[in-house]
This record gives structure tokens, C-alpha cells and sequence, in this order.
């Protein structure tokens, strides 16, 4: 349709400029809601009567693959990031005396995480274009309690 001189057209953008601007808008989203939750979450870790041990170890994988066993000692909690790799978390023989805290943070990876049999576990997380699977039944009301954070990018983390 042509224009006529005296009409003039508003319209900013073309269907053809929207569809190539709905990726780059899409993934900005996407960076924005990870950042917003993990600023949320550290405000609601600072409000919540579970306290994060200073010294609980840190465990980063980047390209690559690590396998983490705690045998026998006790296991105060941990944070995990894994991007383009994986780990795998063998604590299943660990001492949990306590309610802890596990951050875990998945891209492009995957993240297994095996847990004592008698501990309860409550998994809160985000998952976008991944999953998170939790494959333990908690039975016991008086065992601790592993609370697990987990954020997934286009990968998974699956607590057994």
C-alpha cells in the first residue's frame, strides 16, 4: 500500500524488525529474571534462621567435569557452578547435623547431587529451558533438613 504525500505512517517498527528483535529481547529477559532472583535470594537467605556456614567450599566447572565424594565427614554445605560441564556430588556417606544450605547454579551443564538416606531435602529453584529433579522421598520430620537453590540455564541438576 503507497502512501499518499499528505499521510504519513507511526509505525516504528516492521514485522520484519520485531521477529529479528524477539531473540536479543528474549535472552536480555532472561539474563534480567536471573539476576533479579539471586538478588531476591540473598535478601530471603538473610531473613531465613538457616545460616550459610563462611566456610562451606565453593566447587566451579567450567569446560569440564568434577566428581566430589565427602566420605565419611561431616558436610556443612557447598555452592556449585558448572557451565559447558558437569558434577557430580557424592555426599550420600556425609554427617548432616544440621539444616544446610546447597546454591547451585547449572548452564549448559548438568549437576547430580546424591544425598544421605536420612536427611529430608526441599529443592527450590529456577529452571529456564532445564530441569530440576528431585528423586528424594522425605519421610523423617525429624531428620535435617539439605535445602537446595537451584537456577538451570539450558541444563539440569538432579538431587537422588
Amino acid at each position: 500500500m503507497k502512501l499518499k504525500s499528505n499521510q504519513s505512517s507511526w509505525r516504528f517498527l516492521s514485522r520484519n524488525m520485531v521477529f529479528k528483535l524477539f531473540l536479543p529481547i528474549v535472552l536480555i529477559l532472561i539474563g534480567l529474571s536471573i539476576l533479579c532472583v539471586n538478588f531476591f535470594y540473598k535478601r530471603h537467605l538473610k531473613e531465613t534462621l538457616i545460616t550459610y556456614h563462611a566456610d562451606s567450599p565453593e566447587y566451579n566447572v567450567i569446560f569440564g567435569a568434577q566428581k566430589i565424594t565427602c566420605n565419611n565427614e561431616d558436610f556443612t554445605g557447598a555452592t556449585i557452578n558448572s557451565i559447558f560441564g558437569g558434577i557430580d556430588m557424592d555426599i550420600h556417606t556425609a554427617y548432616v547435623q544440621e539444616d544446610i544450605v546447597i546454591n547451585c547454579t547449572s548452564v549448559f551443564s548438568g549437576v547430580n547431587i546424591h544425598v544421605p538416606s536420612n536427611v529430608n531435602v526441599q529443592v527450590s529453584g529456577t529452571p529456564i529451558f532445564g530441569e530440576i529433579n528431585n528423586h528424594v522421598k522425605n519421610n523423617n520430620p525429624d531428620a535435617p533438613t539439605i535445602f537446595i537453590h537451584a537456577t538451570c540455564l539450558f541444563g539440569g541438576i538432579e538431587i537422588k
